[in-house]
């Protein structure tokens, strides 16, 4: 199952609010229709957008890290729960990269499933996290 966070941050008066959510639709369904056996969880509306904070550009929505963190990893143990063995997440924003890596890095030994981060290629050169339980 696809886990993909998207973002409600300010784009000005002539831009709709919440691209970076419609975006991260788009993206899931395609990746899923490309793997040909994967589903996508709804997506998240909401990421770390503090830096965007502004009431001169309103509209954006911040969640600290810590709380979408947390609230990333009930999602992911719900779905553990409901049986998934493959959990990727993924998040269109900007903001929340670290913590979503870092959630992948802290679930994957503890649950006797895969927990798998990949980073958009649009916001960083690095190579995807990839973590998971041994055998």
């Amino acid at each position: 199952v696809l886990v993909y966070n998207g973002g409600t941050e300010q784009r000005g008066p002539h831009a709709v609010l919440g691209g970076h959510t419609f975006m991260a639709r788009r993206t899931a369904e395609a990746i899923a229709r490309r793997l040909g056996n994967a589903l996508v969880a709804p997506v998240l509306p909401f990421s770390p957008a503090g830096s965007h904070l502004n009431p001169q550009w309103p509209g954006s929505v911040d969640l600290p890290p810590q709380l979408y963190a947390q609230v990333n990893a009930a999602v992911v143990a719900s779905m553990v729960t409901n049986g998934f063995r493959n959990i990727i997440l993924m998040g269109d924003h900007g903001g929340g990269q670290e913590e979503l890596e870092k959630l992948a890095r802290t679930l994957t030994p503890n649950t006797p499933r895969k927990a798998l981060m990949f980073t958009s290629a649009a916001r960083s050169t690095r190579r995807p996290a990839r973590t998971s339980t041994p055998g």
